[in-house]
């Protein structure tokens, strides 16, 4: 996912790896900053995998997935200027494999 904040392009990493087992699901997430270093962010509040994800303005949405259970419902949204994730209203049917 690319994101512009401010005059400075940054890409933001939320994703497990690609192929791996559904107890493996992640809530860590990660930017890398343009100048070939990546930084830690504050993780997403639930663990997932095979989550659906999209960048709407400053917001960066994550909804449903595996959390290495059960297929899950929520979503959750991260402000790239505060930094802070938010729960959002939950889908009606819980979607994974995005």
């Amino acid at each position: 996912m690319l994101l512009r904040q401010k005059t400075q392009a940054a890409i933001i990493a939320v994703a497990a790896e690609l192929g791996c087992a559904k107890s493996s699901s992640v809530s860590s997430v990660e930017r890398y900053n343009m100048h070939d270093k990546w930084e830690p962010l504050p993780p997403m509040l639930t663990k997932r995998i095979d989550f659906g994800a999209a960048v709407v303005g400053q917001y960066i949405y994550v909804v449903g997935g595996h959390d290495g259970n059960a297929p899950l419902a929520s979503m959750e949204k991260f402000d790239v200027h505060s930094q802070q994730w938010t729960t959002c209203t939950p889908m009606k049917n819980a979607r994974t494999g995005w």
